[in-house]
């Protein structure tokens, strides 16, 4: 475990990042002013990070006796004071970063985790604010770092995992920061598709190809030069697998009832809750596709296997509801096994927010 001094202006703040931090780091956040100094110097952290606002400590005597500390550890400059110069004020002391404190501490501590694990600060925070890939298990941790990395190639990609565990929120940051993230992110259930309609759906048609047919564009040509996202890959049918293999091969599509030839080439991201090699070897799915699409892999492991980032996605997820969990909550969520994975937590969650009649969710207002 990381260790981890906050000296915290606000006592909410430090009991959320506490919370937060509680399955990666052994936090102290001292309750008075008495000893801090002392305690900056003394002890071996990983990370101190300083609210300049705290009271009975003067800050720059603080700083200026971390500065002479030889081999000191990192620490890190927050504040809530928007006319602050927090960039030259931690140059001028030798910290290791300022951060703007936010109105929520998962930022924070998302900021500071990503540090900890060596990721880039600046494409993963982005990702993380848009997507809801938070959490700071090794699991959400290693799959930040694939995501990242897949990015730089244009090679097919299956997204592994159980129903509701977030397969096409990886799929979409893995489109969001490849070289072809301006092109389209075309996205399709595969099991939703009706039998009769599968091939106008995945390849296009043309007026008069069959009854009622109009001239339009399949997902495999919508996709083209972007991401196309086939989610629950395994039920395709096997005349269609077929086809998919030939237009990763060929790079191009015909519409039904039309011979001429028109570009598909994309980035392929296919999911599934199912295991394919089973399925390969049941013969409902084909070896050589199978070995097509499984070029590079992200597994997702179920909410109950990391259920240090149930407090995370909590909070992040409320955010957006204006709500915030009271601490006996928190207990109460990581203790549940969620069949359903973040999909059902954010249900959960939702419909918690509903039932409490305060800002504050309670309890007696989660329904599992």
């Amino acid at each position: 475990m990381k260790k981890v001094l906050f000296l915290a202006s606000r006592n909410e703040d430090a009991c959320q990042l506490r919370y937060l931090s509680s399955s990666v780091w052994s936090l102290v956040c001292p309750v008075n002013s008495a000893g801090v100094i002392s305690l900056c110097k003394n002890s071996d952290w990983d990370a101190i990070l300083i609210d300049i606002d705290i009271s009975g400590v003067f800050v720059i005597d603080l700083l200026e006796e971390l500065r002479e500390i030889s081999g000191h550890p990192a620490y890190y400059i927050l504040s809530r004071s928007p006319f602050f110069q927090l960039e030259d004020f931690y140059r001028r002391y030798g910290a290791s970063g300022f951060f703007p404190l936010p109105e929520e501490m998962e930022l924070l501590f998302l900021r500071i985790e990503n540090i900890f694990s060596s990721t880039d600060d600046i494409t993963i925070p982005n990702l993380i604010e848009s997507t809801h890939l938070v959490g700071s298990s090794q699991a959400m941790s290693d799959i930040r770092r694939k995501i990242e990395k897949y990015a730089r190639s244009l090679e097919p990609v299956l997204i592994c995992g159980e129903t509701g565990c977030g397969k096409e929120l990886v799929a979409h940051a893995l489109h969001s920061c490849s070289y072809n993230c301006e092109g389209p992110f075309a996205v399709q259930n595969v099991s939703c598709i009706p039998h009769d309609l599968a091939e106008s759906l995945l390849f296009g048609s043309i007026r008069g190809s069959f009854t009622g047919s109009l001239d339009s564009a399949g997902i495999f040509e919508k996709a083209h030069n972007g991401t196309l996202f086939l989610d629950e890959i395994g039920t395709l049918d096997l005349t269609i697998q077929s086809k998919l293999l030939r237009i990763l091969e060929e790079k191009h599509v015909c519409r039904l009832g039309c011979t001429k030839l028109r570009p598909a080439k994309f980035r392929l991201v296919c999911a599934t809750n199912v295991d394919l090699l089973e399925s390969v070897n049941s013969g409902v799915f084909r070896k050589d596709l199978f070995y097509r699409l499984d070029v590079l892999r992200i597994t997702i492991p179920p909410l109950r296997d990391r259920r240090e980032d149930i407090p995370i996605l909590a909070v992040h997820f409320l955010k957006t509801l204006e709500k915030n969990l009271s601490i006996s909550c928190f207990d109460s969520l990581k203790n549940y096994h969620w069949p359903g994975n973040v999909r059902q937590l954010f249900q959960c969650l939702k419909r918690a927010a509903v039932n409490s009649n305060s800002k504050v969710i309670y309890p007696e207002d989660i329904q599992f």
